[in-house]
């Protein structure tokens, strides 16, 4: 973190106007508070869409069968 910059910002900050300060928060807050919306590991696309295939019903298998045949 570069100290520096940020004791240099805090002192113009210090320094602005309240009609400054204003203007300033209203270009921060929707950058720094933007909300992430994060999905649930259940509705993600991918989970669950080789459910129907009968050679993954058991993945540890599958990924031993599939090493031994392509590291042999």
């Amino acid at each position: 973190m570069n100290l520096q910059l940020v004791d240099s910002l805090a002192k113009i900050i210090n320094n602005l106007t309240p009609e400054e300060r204003q203007i300033l928060q209203t270009k921060i807050i929707p950058i720094t508070f933007s909300e992430e919306v994060l999905t649930s590991l259940k509705e993600e696309p991918f989970v669950g869409m080789w459910s129907d295939r009968k050679d993954m019903e058991n993945s540890s298998k599958w990924v031993k069968n599939i090493r031994e045949k392509d590291w042999s």
